[in-house]
This record gives C-alpha cells, structure tokens and sequence, in this order.
C-alpha cells in the first residue's frame, strides 16, 4: 500500500492552509489583524 505522497491528485493547495501569522494569532489569542497571504509573500522576496 503506498501513501500516494507525491501523486499530484492527492496533495492539497497551498493556499488551502492558513498563513503562519494567522495559526499564531489563532494559537496565543492576539487581537487585531493577521498578516495577510499576499504582504507575507513580499516580506519573503524583501528578506530572504
């Protein structure tokens, strides 16, 4: 039996999850907005 770990079919869309912002807010209960998916991406291109 195989886990079908890299049939296409069988993976979930990225922009399916929550952002990392929006799992620690979630997780420690901060009030006010999360960073959203789009300002995440350009914080990466800028720093990384």
């Amino acid at each position: 039996m195989r886990s079908k770990l890299w049939n296409t079919d069988s993976m979930t869309n990225s922009e399916d999850f929550p952002t990392m912002g929006l799992m620690l807010k979630n997780q420690l209960g901060t009030e006010g907005d999360s960073e959203t998916r789009a300002a995440m991406l350009e914080r990466y291109k800028k720093n990384i």
